[in-house]
């Protein structure tokens, strides 16, 4: 690479106080670098060699963000896990996103696959975090004639937050949505392979 030394115009004979690079220009003081001014200039925009692979322990090449690739995650995550022989009702393949709810279904995409079974979550909502909040949203921005004084706007407020948590409570009971969370603690082996052709 082409390196240009810089010295005063006045005193072209006295040693470089900068080395910069000869494509980009950029300068590399002496004062800072010493000795590996030159050395700086020399490599400042040559090629950079490419970073090694990353591997995890098995020799898989992983991303640089990983510690280990995905097969030997849901290994890991098999091996200390509960077996279960009883099928579960609802399940997630180990390491995916995928859930089923049943055996026959998930067998059918993954034959002998491991899964991890699943609680049924019903949406509920926090009624007294949640009426705090929201009232307390509602009344900042009241002008002051909305309350004849300081101990009526507070006790309206009490009033306002309690019936709100009163209807939320009966939100919590008549609902029935609900969402599925992982127990990682068990694990369940799929047939080897769907459960029709196990049937035949």
């Amino acid at each position: 690479m082409d390196v240009r030394p810089l010295v005063f115009a006045d005193d072209p004979a006295a040693p470089p106080l900068l080395y910069a690079c000869g494509k980009c220009r950029t300068a590399f003081p002496v004062r800072t670098y010493r000795e590996a001014a030159r050395d700086h200039a020399e490599t400042c925009c040559q090629p950079k060699p490419p970073e090694p692979a990353k591997l995890c322990k098995c020799g898989t090449e992983i991303s640089k963000w990983s510690t280990t690739c995905q097969p030997c995650w849901n290994a890991a995550t098999i091996a200390k896990a509960e077996v279960i022989t009883d099928a579960p009702d609802i399940m997630v393949i180990v390491g995916t996103d995928s859930y089923y709810q049943s055996v026959e279904d998930a067998a059918d995409m993954h034959p002998g696959a491991w899964v991890h079974p699943c609680d049924s979550i019903p949406l509920s909502v926090n009624p007294k975090h949640l009426a705090e909040s929201l009232v307390e949203t509602a009344v900042e921005n009241m002008c002051g004639e909305a309350f004849e004084d300081a101990a009526d706007h507070v006790n309206g407020e009490v009033a306002l937050r309690e019936a709100f948590e009163a209807a939320l409570v009966t939100f919590n009971e008549a609902q029935t949505a609900s969402s599925w969370q992982e127990d990682t603690s068990k694990v369940f082996k799929l047939p080897d392979a769907p459960v029709a052709e196990v049937a035949a």
